[in-house]
């Protein structure tokens, strides 16, 4: 009897935890996107989520490789991820081990490229594309 009265009430914990995060996006229009450099191989980023829907983004990176990395988001649309430099905001070069926020302003609906600081690691495969959903602006009545 008491282990039924228990499962209830921590079940009810996992799923508000569950959905805190879409909350708080949704409330405070604030994406929080988790980079990790150098997984799954060194010159990799591992991103989570791909999609946001929206604005400013918040990336919470650390460099879990071996090298030091920064990680850099294009400010700009682009249809591939076959540029390996761009106008955008990055980290500084994270050591391994250490981590940094980074707070992106992206202002209309697209696909934004991400690549490493590093010209010749993002030519090396460092980097990706992030998907944004933002919401039409609601006219005044």
């Amino acid at each position: 009897m008491l282990r039924s009265r228990l499962i209830l009430p921590l079940a009810a914990a996992a799923l508000v935890a569950a959905a805190v995060p879409a909350i708080l996006q949704a409330r405070t229009g604030t994406a929080s996107i988790t980079v990790t450099a150098g997984v799954p191989k060194e010159l990799s980023f591992k991103v989570t989520p791909k999609k946001i829907t929206a604005s400013p983004a918040v990336f919470d990176v650390t460099n879990k490789g071996k090298l030091p990395h920064s990680f850099k988001v294009c400010t700009k649309p682009a249809a591939t991820d076959k540029a390996n430099t761009c106008t955008g905001v990055a980290t500084k070069a994270l050591a391994p081990g250490k981590s940094q926020k980074l707070t992106v302003k992206l202002s209309a609906s697209g696909t934004y490229e991400y690549l490493s600081g590093k010209a010749s690691d993002a030519a090396a495969g460092m980097k990706g594309l992030l998907t944004v959903a933002l919401a039409p602006a609601s006219s005044p009545a």
